[in-house]
């Protein structure tokens, strides 16, 4: 991973050079005009593009024939030679680009933008721009808040606040001061302090914003002391950026310059930078707040309208970049996640700044602009294959604030089911929010510091849509990844996740006797969709098992496109997978042959589906019944040890079947049709145990009919013991209510379809209280809880509104499996034989519970996740209980970027924004004051 990343690293390196130097040759020329054709590709997924050149995009708030647009579009023609260079060089490259600091944005392959719909895409307010333009910063706004700020001016100001706040990023501390006679925190949580500029901070002070009111007359010496005060507290105190300090400042007009203020809190060093931003079309003398931002090496922004905010705001970026250009520093970012809008796929970015380097402008450190290439995270998880990880392992990275980059339970959309909409804070989910430890861990700061080691703890994990919860003991290995501000995890569950089974099969001229073991007829064989081979977009459309018996053709030949495009590891061991599956599968078809005593009692059972799924993939069945009710259910459970029914077994012990309904059974149990077409899964993990270490090897399943189950439980709670007597209590009696439970108590079998799939505390939440240990009422000091309460908090959630073991695993592996096979019928068997053991009246004479007046009975099925649960049904009694939670301020650890740039001694800070600035082009000002009469007039 740390190669890879350090590939893309080189690439805008390369792309960086190439820009300066393209930029230094070039000599203005007032015409320019270019031929562009397209060709769809299909590694674009046949997106029309041009590999030879780039598109230019230009926003609508920038004139598009401005003498400084049009020729930096033409010195910039010289990066579509690197640009397919680059990609000549590493195919996995997708996007690559160059942002203008002048507003335009040259993209590689070249692409026809549309033109449907308001365009309001500015390169310069990506974050990528943002963070590769500047070093972080500490920033203090004041705003305004006197009475001549009333109305239309406090709308401008407070949209120029959210815009300079939309440009803040993760490593960035901010906070927002308004002031009229005296100063006040917009947000009173945040009273004297620098918060980090994440966007759950950004919101909260947005909203608070909305409730500034203007009143009496401004004090600014009050206002601009309390701002030099906290800046200076909190650089001393170690926190914040410790890098640059700005104060912005929004007003309407100040009365004086406030010179002797300044000098004593900022000269000579003036390590902080005031920008001030006027406010308002009809305004005084502003000479005082254009002297404060060049008196202190910042930036004078007069915003007139609403329209004016997005191209003044940014101003104080390439203001800020100066000390990086004069240094000429190499500075490589990389953004946290973010959304590709074209695609919703999760991205990170990699981009470097662009200086102009002659000589003329080296001491006005002048951006030009900013390059860098997309990283789809999928290239980074191809780099941590599920089946090296095993079943419940996987790999994770987070950012240097402790954010998630990638993670199986990163969710940063809603849910499958339902319209795809990114969730607001999808890019600031931190580490503790996904590995919820179950007591204090240092696995998050230990990987914020770019540590290198290993920990053990125990984290709540959860499955089914956080319906099911389990606390499992896992051991994590870390450390940073080079190059990058990021670190990367394994964890593996202790016990069988910490071996290795290693099952290979080499790829020769012999593999044509695998070929025909994968292609059996009738072929009940599923692949899990993984990378075995770098297919084209065309290829992987097409079935899974063919394309790879493709593959395996030429491996069988030996040519080296299987070597260059294959992982012959991942291959190898599907192969393993298939010669092992099929002999196992072939011997329980031989026992259970049509008529046999086992078939019988297999058809009779409600069996209709057997299938075993292996740790490389491969997924193996065969029907019983030549109508599924469920005809799919292969289709969409192909992913073995990504599967729940995988994941869930591989907990469980040896010969210990796992029961589980259907995940969609809320919406089926309203009707009872549909709840008879439903089918339960069981499914139990086949190890394999050396030394004291075992490792699941495979998961064996079935699939039986609802009804079938319900009838063989009805029927065998209604047996009577060999001499017992006063039998009339069973299942079907009134007095009674039974109920099997799973081991996160969810009901799956009921005499009530309704209440089928529910958790069992909504049916009875007095008695769900009881079973669990330490809620209920205890007499002396016995425990009579069978469920542990764990408290799990979704805070990704929205409301609506390796040890190797030996390599000669054969014998070992395919000896349980045809033992499971072969006794399928040991499932309800054993069921059976419980029921037939403890019936009714032996429970019920024997001793029972006494909750509250009602009573119960509740014992475990043995060799299953179930429990049997027996209910007084004349009873019925409830209590309503309340939680409260209260948000509480937390601090979190997170470290720096490793480069400031903040400050350098020749530095020309001259161009402040005040009267010496350049002026525009007179058709550009023109074509500016026409658009701002617009936007002004549909603004009023």
């Amino acid at each position: 991973m740390e190669a890879m990343l350090a590939k893309k690293v080189e690439a805008v390196h390369r792309l960086v050079d190439v820009a300066e130097t393209a930029h230094n040759r070039h000599n203005v020329d007032e015409d320019l005009r270019v031929k562009f054709d397209l060709v769809e590709d299909e590694h674009f997924n046949y997106i029309p593009v041009n590999l030879t050149l780039s598109t230019v995009h230009v926003p609508t708030n920038v004139y598009d024939e401005s003498i400084e647009v049009l020729n930096g579009v033409t010195w910039s023609e010289g990066l579509d030679q690197q640009f397919y260079q680059n990609y000549l060089e590493d195919p996995t490259l997708t996007w690559q680009y160059f942002g203008s600091s002048s507003g335009f944005f040259r993209t590689y392959p070249g692409i026809q933008w549309g033109s449907d719909g308001v365009d309001l895409f500015d390169c310069r307010s990506r974050g990528w721009y943002i963070q590769a333009a500047t070093s972080p910063k500490d920033v203090v706004i004041l705003l305004d808040a006197s009475g001549s700020m009333k109305g239309l001016r406090m709308e401008i100001a407070k949209a120029t606040i959210n815009k300079i706040l939309d440009t803040l990023s993760d490593d960035d501390f901010f906070n927002v001061i308004k002031f009229s006679d005296n100063p006040a925190y917009v947000d009173e949580c945040f009273n004297g302090t620098l918060v980090q500029a994440n966007a759950d901070n950004k919101k909260r002070v947005k909203d608070s914003l909305q409730n500034v009111k203007t009143k009496n007359i401004a004090f600014f010496d009050r206002a601009l002391i309390e701002a030099f005060d906290l800046l200076k507290a909190v650089n001393e105190s170690g926190k914040g950026s410790q890098c640059n300090h700005a104060i912005m400042l929004i007003t309407d007009g100040a009365p004086e310059t406030y010179e002797e203020l300044f000098e004593s809190y900022n000269w000579p060093d003036k390590q902080i930078r005031i920008f001030t931003y006027l406010i308002g079309r009809e305004v005084g003398d502003s000479r005082q707040v254009e002297w404060m931002a060049c008196s202190n090496k910042g930036y004078f922004s007069h915003i007139s309208t609403l329209a004016d905010v997005h191209e003044h705001v940014q101003e104080y970026i390439h203001v800020l970049s100066r000390p990086m250009v004069i240094m000429r520093a190499n500075h490589t970012i990389w953004t946290s996640v973010y959304v590709d809008e074209a695609g919703l796929e999760m991205m990170t970015s990699v981009a470097q700044p662009v200086f102009d380097t002659k000589n003329e402008s080296s001491n006005s450190g002048i951006l030009l602009g900013v390059v860098g290439t997309d990283v789809p995270l999928r290239e980074l998880t191809k780099l941590t294959p599920q089946f090296k990880l095993g079943v419940n392992g996987y790999a994770f990275a987070i950012t240097n604030n402790g954010y998630v980059l990638f993670h199986p339970d990163f969710r940063p959309t809603t849910k499958p089911n339902e319209p795809e909409i990114v969730k607001p804070n999808y890019n600031s989910v931190d580490l503790a929010e996904v590995e919820i430890a179950a007591s204090n861990s240092h696995l998050r700061r230990r990987m914020v510091n770019r540590e290198t080691g290993s920990l053990t703890m125990e984290v709540k994990m959860h499955y089914d849509d956080m319906k099911r919860i389990t606390v499992r003991k896992n051991h994590y290995f870390f450390t940073d990844i080079e190059g990058t501000p990021f670190s990367l995890g394994i964890a593996l569950p202790d016990g069988y996740g910490m071996n290795w089974l290693d099952g290979q099969r080499q790829i020769n001229k012999d593999t044509v006797f695998m070929h025909f073991i994968i292609k059996s007829k009738p072929r009940y064989v599923n692949l899990v969709t993984r990378n075995y081979c770098r297919m084209d977009t065309n290829e992987t459309r097409q079935d899974s098992v063919e394309m790879l018996l493709k593959y395996l053709e030429l491996g069988k030949a030996g040519s080296p496109l299987f070597k260059e495009k294959c992982d012959e590891e991942l291959i190898g061991s599907i192969i393993y997978d298939a010669e092992i599956t099929r002999g196992a599968l072939a011997n329980w078809m031989k026992q259970n042959a049509d008529g046999s005593q086992n078939e019988k009692n297999t058809r009779r059972n409600g069996i209709e589906l057997v299938f075993i799924g292996t740790k490389g993939g491969l997924t193996r069945y065969h029907k019983l019944v030549d109508n599924l009710t469920q005809p799919d259910f292969m289709d969409r459970h192909s992913g073995t040890v990504e599967d729940l029914y995988y994941k869930r077994a591989a907990e469980a012990e040896m010969e210990t079947f796992i029961f589980s309904i259907p995940e969609d059974i809320n919406r089926r149990r309203d009707d009872p049709l549909e709840l008879n077409n439903t089918m339960i899964t069981a499914s139990t993990p086949i190890k394999i145990k050396k030394d004291d270490k075992d490792v699941v090897a495979a998961v064996l399943g079935l699939q039986m009919r609802y009804t079938h189950f319900y009838d063989t439980f009805m029927k065998n709670t209604k047996a009577c013991p060999k001499g017992g007597s006063d039998c009339d209590l069973t299942c079907e009696s009134a007095e009674l209510d039974c109920y099997l439970l799973d081991n996160n108590g969810f009901v799956v079998l009921s005499e009530s379809p309704l209440d089928v799939g529910k958790f069992f505390g909504e049916i009875d939440g007095t008695l769900m209280q009881q079973l669990i240990v330490n809620e209920g009422s205890q007499s002396l000091g016995e425990k009579r809880g069978v469920y542990e309460k764990i408290e799990l908090f979704d805070y990704q959630g929205i409301c609506d509104i390796i040890h190797r073991g030996s390599s000669g695993a054969n014998s070992i592996f395919i000896d349980p499996v045809r033992k499971l096979f072969s006794s399928l019928g040991f499932l309800m068997n054993e069921l059976a034989i419980f029921l037939l053991e403890f019936n009714i009246m032996s429970w019920w004479n024997g001793g029972s519970s006494f909750v509250s007046g009602q009573s119960y009975s509740i014992q475990r099925v043995p060799r299953t996740n179930l429990l049997m649960l027996v209910v007084d049904a004349l009873c019925s009694c409830g209590n309503d209980l309340t939680m409260m939670i209260d948000p509480v301020e937390t601090e979190i650890h997170r470290m720096r970027p490793l480069q400031c740039f903040s400050q350098h001694q020749s530095e020309n800070s001259s161009a402040c924004g005040g009267a010496e600035q350049l002026q525009p082009p007179i058709v550009a000002m023109a074509t500016l004051s026409i658009l701002n009469l617009i936007f002004a007039t549909l603004s009023s």
